[in-house]
Protein backbone atom coordinates (compact mmCIF):
# COMPACT_ATOMS: atom_id res chain seq x y z
CA UNK A 1 0.00 0.00 0.00
CA UNK A 2 2.74 2.31 1.15
CA UNK A 3 4.36 1.85 -2.72
CA UNK A 4 0.85 2.55 -4.23
CA UNK A 5 0.79 5.95 -1.80
CA UNK A 6 3.99 6.47 -3.40
CA UNK A 7 3.25 6.43 -6.58
CA UNK A 8 0.38 8.20 -6.94
CA UNK A 9 2.88 11.08 -5.48
CA UNK A 10 5.18 10.65 -7.60
CA UNK A 11 2.50 10.94 -10.86
CA UNK A 12 1.39 13.80 -8.81
CA UNK A 13 4.34 15.70 -8.58
CA UNK A 14 4.80 15.52 -12.24
CA UNK A 15 1.42 15.79 -13.85
CA UNK A 16 -0.22 18.23 -11.86
CA UNK A 17 2.19 20.13 -9.67
CA UNK A 18 5.26 20.31 -12.28
CA UNK A 19 3.12 21.04 -15.44
CA UNK A 20 0.99 23.32 -14.21
CA UNK A 21 -2.50 25.04 -15.62
CA UNK A 22 -0.52 26.77 -18.55
CA UNK A 23 0.86 22.85 -20.32
CA UNK A 24 -2.68 21.80 -19.67
CA UNK A 25 -3.95 23.83 -22.27
CA UNK A 26 -1.04 23.64 -24.21
CA UNK A 27 -2.04 19.97 -24.36
CA UNK A 28 -5.79 20.70 -24.99
CA UNK A 29 -5.09 22.59 -27.68
CA UNK A 30 -2.41 20.23 -29.23
CA UNK A 31 -5.21 17.82 -28.60
CA UNK A 32 -8.08 19.62 -30.55
CA UNK A 33 -5.72 20.29 -33.28
CA UNK A 34 -5.08 16.81 -33.51
CA UNK A 35 -8.79 15.64 -34.12
CA UNK A 36 -9.45 18.46 -36.72
CA UNK A 37 -6.47 17.04 -38.41
CA UNK A 38 -7.30 14.03 -38.35
CA UNK A 39 -11.06 14.61 -39.84
CA UNK A 40 -9.53 16.61 -42.65
CA UNK A 41 -7.02 13.77 -43.33
CA UNK A 42 -9.39 11.33 -43.65
CA UNK A 43 -11.73 13.17 -45.56
CA UNK A 44 -9.10 14.15 -47.89
CA UNK A 45 -8.90 10.47 -48.63
CA UNK A 46 -12.29 10.12 -49.18
CA UNK A 47 -13.18 8.40 -46.13
CA UNK A 48 -15.27 8.84 -43.46
CA UNK A 49 -14.04 9.98 -40.31
CA UNK A 50 -14.18 7.28 -37.55
CA UNK A 51 -15.24 9.08 -34.23
CA UNK A 52 -13.64 6.26 -32.43
CA UNK A 53 -10.32 7.51 -34.49
CA UNK A 54 -10.85 10.91 -34.20
CA UNK A 55 -10.60 10.89 -30.37
CA UNK A 56 -7.61 8.49 -30.25
CA UNK A 57 -5.58 10.86 -32.16
CA UNK A 58 -6.61 13.71 -29.94
CA UNK A 59 -5.92 11.69 -26.96
CA UNK A 60 -2.99 10.63 -28.18
CA UNK A 61 -1.77 14.19 -29.60
CA UNK A 62 -2.81 15.49 -26.33
CA UNK A 63 -0.29 12.67 -24.34
CA UNK A 64 2.24 12.68 -25.77
CA UNK A 65 2.27 16.72 -25.48
CA UNK A 66 1.89 15.96 -21.10
CA UNK A 67 4.32 14.01 -21.56
CA UNK A 68 7.27 15.67 -23.26
CA UNK A 69 6.21 18.47 -20.85
CA UNK A 70 6.50 16.60 -18.01
CA UNK A 71 9.81 15.29 -19.57
CA UNK A 72 11.49 17.92 -20.73
CA UNK A 73 9.94 21.22 -20.53
CA UNK A 74 9.48 22.02 -17.27
CA UNK A 75 12.39 20.15 -15.87
CA UNK A 76 15.03 22.54 -13.92
CA UNK A 77 18.01 23.01 -15.94
CA UNK A 78 20.94 21.13 -14.20
CA UNK A 79 24.46 22.75 -13.88
CA UNK A 80 26.02 20.21 -16.38
CA UNK A 81 24.84 17.28 -18.99
CA UNK A 82 24.32 13.82 -16.88
CA UNK A 83 24.00 10.71 -19.24
CA UNK A 84 23.90 6.96 -17.27
CA UNK A 85 25.36 4.74 -19.63
CA UNK A 86 24.40 1.91 -17.26
CA UNK A 87 21.68 0.29 -18.77
CA UNK A 88 21.81 -3.30 -17.86
CA UNK A 89 23.39 -2.37 -14.12
CA UNK A 90 20.16 -0.01 -14.11
CA UNK A 91 17.71 -3.39 -15.39
CA UNK A 92 19.47 -5.98 -12.89
CA UNK A 93 18.52 -2.76 -10.20
CA UNK A 94 15.04 -2.27 -10.93
CA UNK A 95 14.03 -5.78 -11.95
CA UNK A 96 16.49 -8.14 -10.46
CA UNK A 97 16.99 -6.80 -7.27
CA UNK A 98 13.16 -6.47 -7.08
CA UNK A 99 12.94 -2.90 -7.04
CA UNK A 100 10.66 -2.57 -10.36
CA UNK A 101 7.50 -1.57 -7.88
CA UNK A 102 9.56 1.72 -7.01
CA UNK A 103 7.85 5.16 -8.08
CA UNK A 104 10.41 6.00 -10.39
CA UNK A 105 11.01 3.28 -12.87
CA UNK A 106 7.18 1.95 -12.36
CA UNK A 107 5.94 5.37 -13.28
CA UNK A 108 8.55 5.38 -16.55
CA UNK A 109 6.85 1.85 -17.77
CA UNK A 110 3.26 2.95 -16.67
CA UNK A 111 4.04 6.39 -18.86
CA UNK A 112 4.30 4.51 -22.42
CA UNK A 113 1.16 2.01 -21.83
CA UNK A 114 -1.10 4.69 -23.39
CA UNK A 115 0.91 5.32 -26.26
CA UNK A 116 1.38 1.32 -26.92
CA UNK A 117 -2.73 2.02 -26.40
CA UNK A 118 -3.27 4.74 -28.37
CA UNK A 119 -0.82 4.51 -31.64
CA UNK A 120 -2.81 1.22 -32.85
CA UNK A 121 -6.25 2.80 -31.70
CA UNK A 122 -5.54 5.86 -33.33
CA UNK A 123 -3.39 5.23 -36.51
CA UNK A 124 -4.26 1.65 -36.93
CA UNK A 125 -0.75 0.34 -36.90
CA UNK A 126 0.42 -2.97 -36.16
CA UNK A 127 3.15 -4.29 -33.63
CA UNK A 128 6.39 -3.24 -35.09
CA UNK A 129 5.35 0.12 -36.25
CA UNK A 130 3.79 0.95 -32.51
CA UNK A 131 7.21 -0.23 -30.95
CA UNK A 132 9.17 1.54 -33.40
CA UNK A 133 7.59 4.84 -32.78
CA UNK A 134 7.35 4.50 -29.06
CA UNK A 135 10.73 3.53 -29.12
CA UNK A 136 11.57 7.00 -31.07
CA UNK A 137 9.98 8.89 -29.04
CA UNK A 138 11.00 7.64 -25.78
CA UNK A 139 14.73 8.05 -26.98
CA UNK A 140 13.72 11.85 -28.56
CA UNK A 141 12.75 12.78 -25.13
CA UNK A 142 15.94 11.41 -23.29
CA UNK A 143 18.16 12.95 -26.06
CA UNK A 144 16.52 16.48 -25.05
CA UNK A 145 16.93 15.41 -21.19
CA UNK A 146 20.39 15.39 -22.22
CA UNK A 147 20.91 18.21 -24.82
CA UNK A 148 18.78 20.83 -23.12
CA UNK A 149 20.62 19.57 -19.46
CA UNK A 150 17.38 19.02 -17.93
CA UNK A 151 16.95 15.67 -16.03
CA UNK A 152 18.96 13.01 -16.13
CA UNK A 153 19.77 11.14 -19.77
CA UNK A 154 19.05 6.98 -19.13
CA UNK A 155 19.36 5.06 -21.58
CA UNK A 156 17.71 2.37 -19.28
CA UNK A 157 14.42 4.33 -19.24
CA UNK A 158 14.04 3.92 -22.92
CA UNK A 159 14.04 0.01 -22.41
CA UNK A 160 11.30 0.56 -19.85
CA UNK A 161 9.31 3.09 -21.84
CA UNK A 162 9.40 0.54 -24.54
CA UNK A 163 8.17 -2.11 -22.04
CA UNK A 164 5.44 0.06 -21.14
CA UNK A 165 4.23 0.52 -24.96
CA UNK A 166 4.26 -3.44 -25.43
CA UNK A 167 2.28 -3.75 -22.05
CA UNK A 168 -0.34 -1.14 -23.59
CA UNK A 169 -0.07 -2.70 -27.10
CA UNK A 170 -1.24 -6.01 -25.96
CA UNK A 171 -4.09 -4.44 -23.88
CA UNK A 172 -5.05 -2.87 -27.26
CA UNK A 173 -5.17 -6.08 -28.80
CA UNK A 174 -7.08 -7.91 -25.84
CA UNK A 175 -9.59 -4.91 -26.32
CA UNK A 176 -9.90 -5.50 -30.09
CA UNK A 177 -10.14 -9.81 -29.07
CA UNK A 178 -12.62 -9.04 -26.84
CA UNK A 179 -14.93 -6.48 -29.45
CA UNK A 180 -14.50 -9.66 -32.39
CA UNK A 181 -15.47 -11.94 -30.05
CA UNK A 182 -18.10 -10.38 -28.64
CA UNK A 183 -19.56 -9.21 -32.42
CA UNK A 184 -19.14 -13.26 -33.43
CA UNK A 185 -21.27 -14.85 -31.08
CA UNK A 186 -25.11 -14.83 -31.94
CA UNK A 187 -27.27 -11.57 -31.09
CA UNK A 188 -29.34 -13.60 -28.94
CA UNK A 189 -26.42 -15.06 -26.66
CA UNK A 190 -24.46 -11.14 -26.42
CA UNK A 191 -26.14 -10.51 -23.29
CA UNK A 192 -26.33 -13.70 -21.68
CA UNK A 193 -23.38 -14.90 -19.42
CA UNK A 194 -21.37 -17.81 -20.78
Amino acid sequence: MDRIAALLRYLWTYLVVRLGPLWWGVAAVVGVAASVGCVAVMRSRGRAAHPGRVLCAGLLATYVTVVVAGTVAVRQRATARVMRPDVVARLWRVFGQGHALEPEPLANMLMFVPVGFLLPAALGWETRRTILSSLALSACIEAAQYLLARGECEPADVVLNVAGALLGYAVWRLACWLRSYAGSRPRHMRGARS
